[in-house]
């Protein structure tokens, strides 16, 4: 059979580059050095699930972010195949549609799968033939047979969580379709799934639950260095949840990824601080970046959110001048919008941004994501303000806040944006992350002393 993997073009990317665009009216050289840091990476998900499928069928992997609108136009209105897949987070929900729609009326069937299917599966099947709920890799196999017998069923759920070690490696020869593999700068990686800390405003739980899983180390290496027989220095993002909840399966893999000699970065939660042999083993293994979920500085905020989070907040200080201080950057991803955030809490952020040295910081509205926990608490409080899902982003207000309109965030997002991308601020950063960047090739790292942009 001859079958696409599809990953849409996102509603979220035109509204960054529509930021980006009003940004440049106001900022130049800082435009340059956001641009040189943006992440470009493939859809994980989908050259996972090729792995599944018996390479006896004709596989085209198809990006939308990468191709040229010709090209595009040709594989959607044009080109034959037996099966269409889909993979669908929320932002892409109205191009998907679109394009499923276009698919079924040239009588090409449609599956699709990913987060918000799981989430309203009822709803995206007004719009494909299958429907995939939870893990497809345990599903797909059996979907597939089903369908050549032509008796597939409308909706797949997973039914067990999918044993990682048994799953074959990703098809990362497929990047070599449309030269992807000269247009990503990042290649993403996952050897763990599952977070027990479970935070409410968290979809991730729908489809991994909270056990946490893992390949064994040999998968893992295999991967990277399947990875690193397509491109010379890939920089390689793990893109588990919480990668170091198996504090002794993690310092197993990161011993062996001191030999692969790669640069690298994964989400964490802040305890990794505490464990001086695991900080100690990230930086002999290259470990550039650490993307820590802080959220919030203010307490109150995680009442109710996540127990194990507020009670860490104390202790944030101290935890990121311990990680940095091994020589891996730490960036901090917040969010606003909590019900005991006000006005302030944009330049509460971007003093400690600028007072701990983060190396970089990430900052977005609260989303009551379909499928948590938040959102039904947000449905049954009537505070919902839209259900067009791609505006379920990091640049939205889809909720009613307590303390700040929604356009009092917008705008605040909008400030604090420009304060973290300061000139100054970014070519300290910059300098900084090269540095610990550039023990791969055999360099110190330099111990600058602490930034001083706190003029403001």
């Amino acid at each position: 059979m001859k079958i696409a993997l599809i990953s849409a073009r996102g509603a979220e990317r035109f509204y960054a580059d529509s930021i980006f665009e009003e940004l440049e009216k106001i900022l130049h050289r800082e435009i340059i050095f956001l641009m040189e840091d943006m992440e470009w990476m493939p859809n994980l998900g989908l050259i996972t699930l090729a792995g599944v499928i018996d390479p006896s069928h004709d596989l085209l992997y198809v990006d939308e972010e990468y191709l040229l609108k010709e090209t595009m136009d040709r594989i959607v209105h044009e080109e034959d195949f037996d099966l269409v897949c889909l993979s669908v987070i929320n932002t892409q929900y109205k191009r998907s549609y679109q394009m499923a729609d276009i698919y079924r009326d040239r009588g090409i069937p449609v599956a699709m799968g990913g987060i918000h299917p799981t989430a309203l599966p009822e709803e995206a099947g007004e719009h494909a033939d299958f429907i995939f709920v939870g893990e497809a890799e345990d599903t797909f196999r059996e979907f597939l047979d089903d369908f050549q017998k032509g008796n597939a069923k409308q909706v797949y759920r997973s039914k067990k969580l999918v044993d990682l070690t048994l799953l074959p490696p990703p098809r990362f020869d497929l990047l070599n379709q449309f030269n992807y593999i000269e247009k990503y700068n990042r290649f993403p990686i996952q050897a763990t799934r599952g977070c027990p800390r479970k935070c409410d405003f968290c979809f991730l739980p729908h489809i991994y639950g909270a056990v946490h899983r893992h390949k064994t180390v040999q998968q893992v290496v295999n991967e990277i260095k399947t990875v690193k027989s397509m491109v010379e220095q890939p920089f390689i993002s793990f893109t588990d949840e919480n990668m170091f909840i198996d504090v002794e399966y993690s310092k197993e893999l990161i011993r062996s990824l001191i030999p692969l000699n790669i640069l690298w970065e994964c989400y964490c939660d802040i305890a990794v601080a505490k464990d001086k042999e695991l900080l100690d083993l990230l930086y002999q293994s290259h470990c550039a970046l650490l993307l820590i979920g802080l959220e919030t500085i203010n307490p109150k905020n995680l009442e109710g959110h996540n127990p194990w989070k507020h009670s860490k907040i104390k202790d944030y200080r101290q935890a990121i001048d311990v990680i940095q201080s091994h020589g891996v950057g730490v960036s901090g991803l917040f969010i606003v919008g909590f019900d005991d955030d006000d006005i302030s809490v944009f330049r509460q952020i971007r003093d400690f941004a600028y007072e701990t040295n983060l190396v970089d910081t990430e900052v977005s509205a609260l989303c009551p994501f379909p499928g948590t926990r938040f959102y039904d608490r947000m449905e049954r409080e009537g505070r919902i303000l839209t259900r067009d899902w791609e505006k379920f982003t990091w640049i939205h207000m889809n909720f009613q806040p307590k303390k700040m309109t929604p356009d009092e965030i917008m705008r605040g997002l909008f400030w604090l944006f420009k304060e973290m991308v300061r000139i100054d601020r970014l070519i300290y950063m910059k300098k900084y992350f090269r540095s610990v960047a550039g023990r791969l090739y055999g360099k110190e790292i330099t111990r600058e002393g602490k930034p001083t942009f706190l003029s403001s």
